[in-house]
């Protein structure tokens, strides 16, 4: 119970913090058990390259080196602060920098005017830079496949709930559909017999009764196939231009205006015609096309084009070439595209990207339409 209690008052504890007391704890345990009966400048060199530790995980490549030096240079014995600078270096540092460090810290060994014999420059080699490099290594591979199984899981976490949303969207689709072909006809039917009595029958007042309520009906079912078929994000109607989503348009695009990106836009305005969840899909293509101009490239110059060709739907955000500084800060995957490749194929579509010959970006997605 004690023990326990100790162990969830340790994990209170910042992880930076942890850390250094972990780091003060080996060198103190292990470097004291070197350095007794140690006076005068070796006790201060071993000092030194003890408090170097501090720096081992924001600087790791740099705290090795120095602590090398100071082995090799004043023949003191660091071999804790040595041990745990190797493992830093093997464990966090990136490879193109790391791999010159620790060939330098086992060159130190064979050059460096040590008192000792050539087993136990070998002995103490083995112990202060090869084991804990290899541990490093091991931990730095644990880290990575954690890493990339935490990234899976939340990727089939991903996958699961769109393919729940898929399969919720098909049946509000087919609910949709169904109901427009089998009430909306019938109804159709009844607004236009009710139209003929009104005009030839000699109960014209309760013809025309009968008729604004057969349209009321159809109005009333309009709106629930609208509701049906439209997106979660959307409840728009379903024939004429919808002014609320053409809206929410202009305003993502002048919210990029207003933040330094000059986009220029040519939109088609069939567009505001199609069905309210073709409409909804083009307005989060646009709206993570965007975002990802301002994540990784800035205020460049983009172009943004939305035509209906062939039956289908043409969205395509083309934006300059970011600058170098730019470019190198902001260097990644585009995550979110995966998600919305997804979403497109959901409608039948079809969402490409890449970077072309000229550094240029170019995002192109073709929905099948139907008007």
């Amino acid at each position: 119970m004690r023990l326990k209690l100790w162990e969830d008052r340790w994990r209170a504890v910042p992880a930076r913090w942890r850390a250094v007391i972990t780091d003060v704890v080996a060198v103190l345990l292990w470097g004291g058990t070197t350095l007794y009966g140690e006076t005068g400048a070796a006790l201060g060199w071993a000092i030194l390259a003890g408090g170097l530790l501090a720096l081992r995980r924001p600087l790791p490549v740099p705290t090795l080196l120095a602590i090398v030096a100071i082995h090799g240079w004043s023949g003191v014995i660091v071999s804790p602060a040595l041990a745990c600078a190797a493992y830093t270096v093997a464990s966090r540092a990136r490879p193109l920098s790391g791999v010159p460090a620790i060939a330098a810290s086992v060159l130190v060994f064979f050059i460096a005017p040590l008192d000792d014999t050539s087993f136990g420059r070998l002995f103490d080699l083995t112990f202060m830079v090869l084991l804990p490099v290899l541990l490093g290594l091991h931990m730095r591979r644990t880290w990575e496949l954690l890493a990339a199984y935490e990234e899976y899981t939340q990727a089939r976490q991903e996958h699961e709930r769109l393919a729940a949303e898929r399969a919720v969207l098909q049946e509000r689709h087919r609910i949709a559909q169904e109901m427009h072909d089998s009430l909306g006809h019938k109804l159709s039917l009844i607004v236009l017999h009710a139209g003929a009595l009104e005009l030839s029958g000699p109960r014209g007042s309760h013809a025309e009764l009968l008729r604004r309520t057969g349209q009321e009906a159809m109005h009333e079912l309009r709106k629930v196939i609208g509701v049906l078929r439209a997106d979660d994000e959307a409840g728009h109607v379903v024939d004429g231009v919808d002014p609320a989503d053409e809206k929410a348009f202009r305003e993502l695009v002048e919210s990029s205006r207003n933040a330094g990106v000059p986009v220029a836009e040519d939109v088609d305005p069939e567009v505001w015609r199609l069905d309210p969840l073709v409409r909804s899909m083009a307005h989060r293509v646009v709206r993570e096309a965007l975002t990802n101009v301002h994540k990784h490239a800035g205020p460049v110059p983009t172009a943004l084009r939305l035509q209906v060709r062939q039956a289908q739907l043409l969205i395509e955000v083309c934006n300059a070439a970011p600058g170098r500084e730019r470019a190198c800060r902001s260097a990644g995957a585009r995550t979110g595209l995966a998600t919305l490749a997804e979403r497109v194929g959901m409608l039948g579509g079809e969402l490409g990207h890449g970077t072309l010959s000229d550094g240029s970006y170019r995002l192109l997605v073709r929905i099948p339409v139907c008007r």
